[in-house]
């Protein structure tokens, strides 16, 4: 059984954003990457330079970036369309999917473009509806996957020369302590003060080590929780509120809702038949 097979019942995925966007000759972007990002390259040549290096992606290659990567991207006189896909991938409480591992760069076997090909056309028209879906989800997972698989070889395209840590130790520290703690919502004043950062500093390394903020990676703690309980315990939503640390039941199924789209009972019943 493969790595990725192995971390499928703890893996997290969430589609931020996806488009399909044509640049002529006369673009040109410089970007620090706030999330994982994917490209994949339907016509045309796109040009990446990262740590003083250039880099050259070709129809149907698939480009993939680390959050807080810092590049600039420009293209040819003929232009170039791709897909871009923003995304949070959560592995667990650590967040250590590509710990140890280098999978940031160029994909361009032929294998990959077989892929592309058929995840392009989907894309396209899953897309006209304006709005995600599970079909949409499930395609990408099926593009994501090779990618990432393709990319752990050493004969593909890596940004950069470094091997992939999560973050500084102080970064690591808080990740280990919100896994601990997120029940008690712990504060960003707390978790600066831990790490002995200040808590603007604490913020930024957190957001560009994670792709989300303290505050929103502790929120996704606790409703994967919630729902853990919601799906497997017979508990009042009240109790189940109070677990997590919310003053009430009315505060929980707000938040509650905005995460999942329904309400704790609906998803309850939706569950149970």
């Amino acid at each position: 059984m493969n790595r990725l097979e192995n971390i499928t019942s703890s893996l997290s995925v969430r589609i931020l954003h996806g488009h399909w966007i044509w640049h002529d000759s006369h673009w040109f972007e410089e970007k620090t990457k706030e999330h994982y990002t994917l490209w994949s390259i339907v016509s045309g040549t796109v040009k990446i330079t990262m740590e003083g290096r250039d880099f050259y992606a070709r129809s149907m290659d698939a480009v993939l970036f680390y959050p807080g990567c810092r590049y600039s991207a420009c293209t040819d006189s003929d232009g170039c369309q791709f897909i871009f896909i923003f995304f949070t991938l959560e592995m667990g409480n650590g967040l250590d999917l590509f710990e140890g591992g280098n999978v940031e760069g160029i994909l361009s076997d032929e294998s990959i473009r077989q892929k592309s090909a058929r995840f392009q056309s989907r894309f396209r028209s899953l897309s006209a509806s304006g709005r995600l879906s599970l079909k949409m989800y499930a395609d990408f997972l099926q593009y994501l996957c090779p990618v990432i698989e393709g990319l752990q070889s050493p004969d593909a395209q890596h940004f950069s020369r470094h091997i992939r840590t999560v973050g500084t130790p102080a970064i690591r520290l808080a990740i280990d302590y919100i896994g601990a703690n997120y029940l008690s919502n712990p504060s960003v004043s707390q978790l600066a003060s831990l790490v002995n950062l200040s808590e603007k500093r604490f913020i930024s390394n957190f957001k560009n080590t994670v792709g989300l903020s303290p505050g929103q990676y502790i929120n996704q703690l606790r409703m994967r929780k919630a729902a853990e309980l919601i799906r497997n315990t017979d508990k009042k939503m009240s109790e189940i509120a109070g677990i997590l640390g919310y003053a009430d039941q009315y505060t929980f199924s707000k938040a509650f809702k905005r995460a999942f789209g329904e309400s704790p009972t609906d998803f309850r019943n939706s569950v149970i038949l």
